[in-house]
């Protein structure tokens, strides 16, 4: 988590007067400088957490164009609103969420790049962030952020291409510990299978984990007759 209050100059910089810092084996952050004392990585300001990222959907039909989403989860004891939060990304438009989604004590909220099931992996998101000629989209080396309605951060997660592998989500182990680093030892690959066969759990409780992607089947189509259509009579 980052500490709630800070602001960002820019879409590509760190919060002023922050840093990235190293605690054992993991860094985290952008967090507040430390220079010449312990680094302490920040408890969790925000009951509201990134919990699940699907960076390369690979059973979407549209492509990643529809089935890239991210999950919330709300770790406090009261509902929270996501109306007027903003997400951003790197290199995109930051994107302000326009209408009611509230995410309930305990639960959590998918917000997607498409509406449509049959295009974006079987998912029913309860937000659609793409709109006419701007989206957020996540790459495969990326970071997200986001704010509440006043602007303070109250999450910035990134991650890097280890972390994103073509039909796995990459899901938080611990909500109680740093989830700075999506590429970090507190996140891993999904391994239940949702919607249109992708590995991932959106809107419900992460599921178990592995420290290494499960293999995707290969996906076969066939278009026009087989030799069991009957012959023309």
């Amino acid at each position: 988590h980052t500490a709630t209050g800070s602001s960002c100059s820019t879409k590509t910089s760190s919060p002023i007067g922050s840093s990235l810092q190293r605690d054992g084996d993991e860094w985290f952050g952008p967090a507040r400088a430390t220079v010449g004392a312990c680094n302490t990585p920040a408890g969790p300001e925000s009951a509201i957490v990134v919990n699940e990222v699907m960076t390369s959907p690979n059973a979407a039909a549209g492509g990643d164009s529809w089935g890239e989403w991210l999950e919330v989860h709300n770790t406090g004891a009261m509902s929270v609103d996501l109306q007027g939060w903003t997400i951003a990304s790197g290199g995109d438009t930051d994107h302000v969420i326009v209408t009611s989604v509230v995410v309930p004590a305990g639960g959590y909220a998918v917000l997607g790049n498409g509406w449509d099931p049959a295009r974006n992996g079987g998912i029913t998101p309860d937000y659609n962030y793409f709109t006419a000629g701007t989206t957020i989209e996540l790459a495969s080396t990326d970071w997200l952020e986001l704010r509440d309605a006043s602007g303070s951060v109250m999450d910035v997660v990134s991650w890097n291409s280890s972390a994103a592998v073509p039909g796995s989500s990459r899901a938080l182990r611990d909500a109680a510990r740093n989830n700075s680093n999506a590429a970090g030892s507190n996140w891993g690959f999904s391994t239940t299978h949702f919607g249109d066969g992708d590995y991932g759990t959106p809107g419900a409780a992460n599921g178990t984990l592995s420290d290494t992607p499960l293999a995707i089947p290969n996906r076969v189509s066939f278009v026009g007759r087989d030799f069991n259509d009957p012959l023309p009579v």
